[in-house]
Formats: structure tokens, sequence, C-alpha cells
């Protein structure tokens, strides 16, 4: 309770609460009262705050913020995982670098260093918003060395390959079934270097065969585009012409089995993506192909995405 007494002419507040202690004078009672109440509702605030968990702010990000967020299934994968582990018990403000760092440690054991990356971004976004919560003061994650990024993949599929993955998945021509469907989308995906993703999300209306191009209104990189069409792309898409009814995390577990039943080792769906960049960029120069995958940032897209072989470079010179 605070107390609030005559000092001479003027008027002094005292605050005593949770171990703290605050004193000030003022002109008038009135303006000490508002004082020492207002810094008692701010002690009483911060202690509330004091004993909020990781777990805690785990749960009000994924609530608040990351149900917002593009990759919000993949986020709560994550955040729900994390809110499990023996860190997730330490009070919010209590997490140090050194907390960060064994967390991280333990994951590489488990997962790659790209995932871990991909994790801890996370992980500091959550810290970010506790600091705009007022739940802590500073984003430990930024204090501690992330794992040093692997070399960018370049495993493109072989003609071979293309049509044993297709012959496992049953299709021949015509779309019957969902791995009709997840075939037909990986023939696209190489022809227009679409993301998975983004070819379940065409619909009959994003579909414009007179001009030649499929309308994605909605990207990864959060901005719509147009995706132009070749001749094979047509034919393709001709096959599904009310759209897809495919969604992606089914659709490469499916493609992941279809390999292992064609024997071919190493190879995901979104291959298929730096494989379409490099057969495209024998046709347009780099500001086109940038603008056919969405890329906003050239440097990717040349050091991850375009994967051409010695041979390929050579077949250009002639």
């Amino acid at each position: 309770m605070a107390s609030i007494r005559k000092d001479g002419k003027r008027w002094r507040a005292e605050v005593r609460k949770s171990g703290q202690y605050h004193s000030k004078t003022f002109p008038s009672k009135m303006q000490a009262k508002a004082w020492a109440d207002e810094i008692e509702s701010s002690i009483h605030k911060s202690v509330g705050k004091s004993d909020y968990t990781l777990k805690d702010a785990l749960k009000k990000f994924l609530t608040d913020i990351s149900s917002k967020r593009k990759g919000h299934r993949q986020e709560r994968v994550f955040l729900t995982r994390l809110m499990d582990t023996e860190i997730a018990s330490e009070t919010f403000k209590s997490v140090t670098p050194a907390h960060i760092k064994e967390w991280r440690d333990s994951r590489l054991e488990k997962v790659s260093a790209a995932t871990v990356n991909r994790e801890m971004n996370v992980l500091s976004a959550v810290f970010q918003a506790g600091i705009e919560w007022e739940w802590t003061t500073e984003n430990v994650v930024r204090q501690v060395k992330r794992p040093q990024k692997p070399r960018p993949r370049d495993r493109r599929p072989t003609e071979d390959e293309i049509d044993r993955v297709v012959m496992a998945l049953g299709f021949d021509g015509d779309v019957e079934t969902k791995q009709h469907e997840i075939a037909v989308a990986y023939l696209l995906a190489i022809e227009t270097a679409m993301r998975l993703g983004e070819i379940c999300g065409i619909r009959k209306e994003h579909i414009h065969l007179d001009e030649r191009y499929i309308a994605l209104p909605d990207t990864k990189n959060g901005t719509s585009r147009n995706v132009p069409l070749s001749k094979e792309a047509v034919r393709l898409i001709k096959l599904v012409p009310d759209g897809f009814t495919i969604t992606p995390g089914p659709s490469s577990v499916v493609f992941k089995k279809a390999c292992k039943r064609a024997q071919i080792e190493g190879l995901t769906f979104h291959d298929s993506r730096r494989e379409a960049l490099t057969r495209l960029s024998k046709k347009v120069g780099v500001m086109e192909l940038a603008k056919i995958s969405g890329h906003k940032d050239l440097k990717t897209l040349l050091t991850v995405y375009y994967a051409p072989t010695a041979t390929d470079l050579a077949a250009m010179l002639d």
C-alpha cells in the first residue's frame, strides 16, 4: 500500500511493493496519489509477467501472431513440439543464450542445419513479440550463433527419373485418381517452376488458356503473379480443367513413396522447381526468369535454383 504524507510544503509518495521501493514528492496530494497508483499498477503488471513461461509465450504467439502468418501449419508443428520440451518450462524472462544454444545443439543431432535455422527464425520472432508484450527486454535468440548454412541443393531429376516416378504414380494420360493429379502437378511444375503449394491452389477461375497463363492470387512471398504456360503446360492443365483437388502435405508424402517404388534416391517434389528454372533459362533471360518464378532476390534465384551443368552451358555457346 502506498504511503502519502506531508513533507514540508510538498507531498511525498512512497511505494513499497514486491521488494521494490519508489519515492517522489509533488505539489499536491492528488498528484502524489496518482503517481503512486501508477507505480503500483506497473509493479503489479511486471511481477505478473515475470511468472510467464516460455510455453506461455509460445501459446500466445501461436494464437495471436502465427495463425495470421504464411506457413502457419509448419510453425504450429514446431511451436507445439517445443511446448513439450524442458526449455519451455523456463520463465520467459529467465531464458538465456545458453538455453537457446543447448536447444540448438540438441536439434542439430536430429535435423538439418537448414531446419534449425528456420526454427530459430520462428523462435526469434517469439522473443521479439515478447519484447512488445513487455514480457522480456531482449531477444536472446539473436545472441546465439546460427548453424552454418549447408550448400544449396543442386539435385535435378533426369528424364529417366521423371518417367519412372510418373509411372510409379500410375499416370498414363488420364486423370482418374489423386495420384494421377500429383503426376500432372509434377509435370506441370517442371514446365512452369510453380511450387507444389501454388499448384494445389489452382482453381478453374485461375486458368486463362486463351491468354496462356495461370493467375496465382497468393504466393509464398505474399504477392500475386501470372505464370506463363508453354504448349506442354497448356496440354497438362487441360487434364484438370477445374483445377486441382490435392493438398501439399499429403502430395509430398505420396510423391516420396512413388520415388521409393521407382528406386529413385534423394529426389523431392520441390527439385522440380530447380529443373524448371534451369530449362527455362535456355529460353529467357534472368529478369524474365525471376518474373516467371516470382523471385525478388536474384541471388537466391541464381545460387539455389538455377543449376545448369557444364554440358548445359556448353550447349548455349554453340
